[in-house]
């Protein structure tokens, strides 16, 4: 069953919000994890803020959230 999670944060002068749809296909720890990371992970990207790299910079942190994820599902 699919999860939807939003979260977001002014940050400065900037309302940033992220929106997904998640598949709980691992169980309910990844939709959790998530939830309490992805936002954090995509603001992070330095090139986040750069409005040409900012498509680059969310590929960027969506993959690095699955890596984490995956190599906490194979432990």
């Amino acid at each position: 069953m699919p999860h939807r999670m939003q979260t977001g944060n002014p940050l400065g002068d900037h309302d940033i919000g992220l929106f997904s749809i998640i598949y709980g296909l691992l169980g309910h720890d990844v939709p959790a994890y998530l939830q309490s990371n992805l936002f954090e992970n995509t603001i992070a990207d330095p090139e986040f803020w750069t409005w040409l790299a900012m498509a680059h910079a969310l590929g960027t942190a969506y993959l690095g959230t699955e890596k984490r994820i995956m190599e906490k599902s194979n432990k």
